[in-house]
């Protein structure tokens, strides 16, 4: 269902509102969400490059897909949408490659870039960028809103990993990844944890984990015993475990957080 939450919430998670020039576009950026609630937890990646863009989805798995990640239709990521990009100061649009093509024939909210409408309106702040706008969603006009991260290119499917494993909603955890974003150290520190489970995280989410977790090497290994030792309580001193994104953070950055997804979800 869809929920109707206040673009000042939002506008919160980007920081305050600053032109976005064309030219910081280019590069890859990574959306999380569910956009208040039209479409199930995903994981976005938009990468723009020399005037075009394309993304693909990491789609929370159906239960079916959570059984057997491998089976026909639950192979990750898929396409949401590709076209040429046009960029102002303040807004940009996307022409789909293919009109009226659509990758998830059987949801009509997808592709979200190229879903009928007018430009995107864009804010933005550093890494961080708000895409606005009204949209036509199944014969009705909704406002669509859309934060996007600046990250490298492996970090979402990283995510998409780790959050799947752990048994995360991947909707909810859009505070906490925004927020660590925002804190370049957090966002050092969080990401650098991904990567040194990417291995293990990945292999888990499709059924083909090895036998033995030392064979990852040393690093994974202490990152699973430590991911471990996080929920069983065993946290750094003056941290908080942030049960979204599996992840203990400083006791504020946390409250933060939790502020931000009772805002956005009620609790």
């Amino acid at each position: 269902m869809y929920r109707i939450v206040p673009t000042a919430v939002f506008a919160a998670l980007v920081g305050a509102a600053l032109p976005a020039q064309a030219q910081t576009l280019d590069g890859h950026w990574m959306a999380v969400g569910d956009m208040l609630g039209l479409a199930p937890g995903n994981i976005e990646a938009l990468t723009i490059e020399d005037g075009h863009a394309a993304s693909v989805l990491w789609r929370a798995p159906t239960e079916a897909c959570a059984t057997a990640p491998a089976a026909e239709g639950c192979a990750m990521p898929v396409p949401s949408a590709s076209g040429a990009i046009s960029v102002d100061a303040v807004t940009f649009g996307i022409t789909a490659d293919e009109a009226d093509a659509s990758p998830f024939p059987d949801v009509a909210t997808w592709p979200f870039l190229a879903l009928p409408g007018g430009a995107w309106s864009i804010i933005s702040q550093d890494r961080r960028l708000m895409s606005m706008r009204e949209a036509s969603v199944n014969g009705n006009s909704v406002p669509l809103m859309r934060i996007w991260l600046q990250v490298a290119p492996e970090v979402p499917e990283q995510l998409y990993d780790y959050l799947t494993v752990g048994g995360r909603d991947i909707a909810r955890s859009i505070c906490g990844v925004t927020t660590l974003h925002a804190d370049a150290a957090l966002w050092q520190g969080f990401t650098a944890h991904l990567a040194s489970l990417s291995a293990p995280m990945h292999d888990m989410r499709l059924g083909t984990p090895q036998a033995d977790p030392s064979r990852y090497g040393p690093q994974a290994a202490q990152s699973l015993h430590q991911t471990a030792a996080w929920i069983q309580g065993d946290l750094p001193e003056g941290s908080v475990m942030v049960a979204d994104i599996l992840y203990p953070v400083p006791a504020a950055t946390a409250a933060a957080i939790a502020d931000c997804t009772t805002r956005l979800f009620g609790g």
